[in-house]
């Protein structure tokens, strides 16, 4: 397993797995999934943030982070911001996930962020178990409500 840089040309593999994710999430059915705009945030990830993919032996995607830097707007620190963050199912349990995470948090460090936020759907099973086992702290917790037009 290779954890490396995404490029432009890993994008028709990541958006498989990004909607993958979304589709296993309360997201999947709040939200409409428009192809064309999942595209075009995964290449402004690429463009302005950093995204790293798990490229098993035979050349095929099977997990990927992806970060930007984001200015707390209370007190102007800047950290890194967890976009996304997907192993497939097949390859869980493992140690990929982990590499990936590795991956960015090096990236953030390297450029003098002293803090990562990490987001977590509520539909992930252990997750919450996970991030505190290595060393991350539970901050906020989000809700959203539907609205009738």
């Amino acid at each position: 397993m290779i954890i490396r840089d995404a490029t432009e040309h890993d994008v028709p593999q990541i958006l498989p797995m990004a909607a993958r994710f979304l589709a296993s999430t309360p997201y999947g059915q709040l939200l409409p999934t428009e192809p064309e705009r999942l595209e075009a945030f995964v290449r402004a990830i690429l463009a302005i943030g950093v995204a790293f993919v798990a490229e098993d032996h035979g050349g095929a995607l099977v997990g990927m982070i992806a970060f930007v830097v984001a200015e707390h707007p209370i007190s102007g620190q800047e950290y890194a911001d967890e976009q996304a963050w997907w192993v497939s199912p097949e390859c869980r349990g493992g140690s990929i996930g982990p590499k990936l995470l590795h991956a960015a948090e090096a990236w953030a460090r390297q450029r003098g962020l002293t803090m990562v936020k990490m987001v977590a759907p509520v539909a992930s099973e252990g997750v919450a178990a996970y991030y505190e086992r290595i060393g991350y702290e539970a901050v906020e917790v989000s809700y959203v409500k539907q609205l009738a037009p």
